[in-house]
Formats: C-alpha cells, sequence, structure tokens
C-alpha cells in the first residue's frame, strides 16, 4: 500500500499557505483512494478534515444524466 504523505504550498516569497497531509489509503476493486487527509490553510488559521466514508467504483448509471441540458445546470 501507499506510504502517507504530506505536502506544502509556500509563496514565492518561502511563506507558508497550506500544508495536506493524507493520513490514510483505502484500496477499493485496486484502486487506491485517499481515505483521510488533513489540510491545515496557515493564512487563515483553518484546518479541513476529508474523510471519505463510501463511494462506489464503476457504479451503472443511467445515461440520461449525461445530456447536454443536464450538464450545464
Amino acid at each position: 500500500m501507499a506510504d502517507t504523505q504530506d505536502r506544502v504550498l509556500r509563496k514565492k516569497t518561502g511563506k507558508l499557505i497550506k500544508e495536506m497531509s493524507v493520513r490514510s489509503f483505502k484500496e477499493i476493486k485496486g484502486i487506491l483512494f485517499i481515505n483521510e487527509m488533513i489540510i491545515k490553510d496557515h493564512q487563515h488559521n483553518h484546518t479541513t478534515l476529508y474523510k471519505l466514508l463510501s463511494t462506489e467504483v464503476n457504479p451503472t448509471l443511467d445515461e440520461s444524466i449525461f445530456t447536454v441540458r443536464h450538464l450545464e445546470r
């Protein structure tokens, strides 16, 4: 399984803007998904937790959802 990874975003001045930390991955039908990650916004002093609660891989979809009218909504 993939290792957890951290990423940072900085301004050209080197000042830290955001930091993303992937805490865990989940494999579903041979495809890796981020299961949980934390994004820290250092400019606005805000933290977001992303957690995958459920997912479906290759679900059967009704073709009518791909009409131009439906997609432009």
